[in-house]
């Protein structure tokens, strides 16, 4: 296995952590003190008001307003988003949300979910889980809530390592801003805020309703609607499956139902490969449809020439673009950015740039900044077990910042070979985990020669590898 070489980095003064308060930013925080760097030279911000980023559940989303970008493509917003560019839109989470992983798979090193916790916690219960772990490891003393980066840029005519970055924040109460001059970053700050919806020619003049996911909460919104859900993963299927079996219950009790509910794929439908599974009587109520050419008014055309008419809402579940709103306008992103972003900023419009699909210009482990790598990122991946992973590769991070160097390291291991996928999978996320420990002188069965963490064990392993069937089995579906 080829290595990287070495990368020798300054000597850390402090380091700023931007999305603290989210999985990814709290193991980062316990990580950086694990490490032996004080609280003192610590400035971690976060948005939110309290811990659990994503999983902050709000009941009510907020008013959505679109706009049209000159490439076709729509922007999703709230008011709030409106107000303050680049501040926490609604969580995607939804009433009934629970996860896709077991407990034991999802949690932290030495520290489980409680034992009455479910084995697919509801999002509540991860959400609470987070807030212990934050107040049990002493992280809410660190972490400077309900404060907003606004700009994370190298900081102009000076060469001390010490002020290599200034980084602006504002607190969303006063809206007071201040500046701060380090030396490391750490950027964890998640991909689930700015939805992504594809270009589909017409759909600007789409007579009906249009959400992403962003914005489902329950399918009691829609009573008596007909809605088609594009998309067939996660939440797509979450969607789909909620609305389907409403319809069923009440034919199950004798009601009429007459509202349609549609399921629109990636790509052609194939009879031979079901969206359903056919023991599920619920999922019959839903009609999987080939994806959407274009759209005509009440219309949609699809790409194997058949139509869909009638149709009130149209629900996204396309998931989120990467969102670095604090590194757009200097150096060193004007020109290495961390993201190809799929339409530039419309001042005029006040419609600002977009993310981007895909992560550019990092190291081949795709967690330091190659430019300058006093800079990481946790947790950019996707088909990934997010607790674990982020966990490992902070703890990674900050050994290579407190040590002032990032070790050889091994390529990351993906899903596929394509260098721009963005998706990891299983077995390859523990692959990768096993190799950043390895590489910090920890892993294995012992804890290396370092006497640090062992290796994840192999039924913690075979339990992600079966969690799909084990969540059929448990819930149903």
């Amino acid at each position: 296995m080829r290595h990287s070489p070495a990368i020798p980095l300054p000597p850390l003064t402090r380091v700023a952590v931007v999305g603290a308060g989210g999985p990814s930013g709290l193991v980062t925080v316990r990580q950086l003190l694990e490490a032996g760097i004080p609280p003192s030279k610590i400035l971690a911000y976060e948005g939110r008001a309290t811990a659990g980023g994503v999983w902050n559940y709000a009941e009510h989303p907020g008013d959505i307003h679109i706009q049209w970008r000159k490439n076709g493509t729509p922007l999703l917003r709230t008011d709030k988003e409106l107000e303050a560019e680049g501040s926490n839109g609604p969580s995607a989470v939804y009433d009934r949300l629970r996860t896709n992983l077991p407990k034991e798979v999802m949690a932290f090193h030495e520290y489980p979910f409680p034992e009455d916790t479910p084995q697919f916690p509801w999002h509540y219960q991860v959400k609470h889980y987070l807030q212990d772990y934050a107040a049990a490891k002493g992280l809410n003393d660190v972490i400077q809530f309900q404060h907003r980066v606004l700009a994370v840029y190298h900081t102009p005519g000076t060469s001390d390592p010490a002020e290599k970055w200034t980084v602006v924040t504002e607190n969303t109460i006063t809206r007071l801003r201040h500046s701060e001059r380090v030396s490391h970053v750490i950027v964890s700050n998640g991909h689930y805020n700015e939805p992504y919806i594809p270009r589909v020619r017409g759909l600007d003049g789409f007579t009906g309703k249009v959400f992403h996911s962003r914005w489902w909460r329950n399918p009691f919104q829609y009573e008596g609607k007909n809605v088609l859900v594009v998309g067939s993963k996660s939440s797509g299927s979450d969607i789909a499956r909620e609305l389907a079996v409403v319809d069923h219950q009440k034919r199950l009790k004798g009601e009429k139902v007459t509202r349609r509910i549609y399921q629109s794929i990636h790509g052609l439908v194939d009879p031979k490969k079901p969206t359903w599974d056919d023991d599920l009587e619920w999922a019959k109520e839903i009609n999987v449809v080939s994806q959407i050419d274009h759209i005509n008014g009440d219309v949609l055309h699809l790409i194997d020439g058949q139509k869909v008419t009638g149709v009130d809402v149209i629900f996204y579940a396309t998931g989120y673009l990467f969102s670095y709103p604090f590194c757009h306008e200097q150096e060193p992103f004007a020109s290495q950015p961390v993201t190809d972003a799929l339409s530039p900023a419309e001042k005029e419009q006040g419609i600002p740039k977009a993310g981007g699909k895909t992560i550019t210009n990092l190291d081949p482990s795709e967690t330091f900044y190659a430019p300058d790598p006093t800079l990481a990122l946790i947790n950019l991946h996707y088909l990934v077990n997010p607790f674990p992973l982020g966990e490992i590769t902070a703890r990674l991070v900050a050994y290579s910042f407190a040590h002032g160097e990032v070790p050889p390291l091994p390529a990351l291991r993906k899903a596929s070979s394509d260098p721009r996928d963005i998706n990891i999978g299983y077995p390859q996320e523990y692959i990768n985990m096993d190799n950043w420990l390895l590489a910090i002188g920890e892993g294995g069965e012992t804890g290396g020669p370092n006497h640090g963490w062992t290796r994840i064990p192999d039924h913690i392993r075979e339990a992600r590898r079966d969690a799909l069937k084990t969540r059929k089995k448990v819930l149903g579906y």
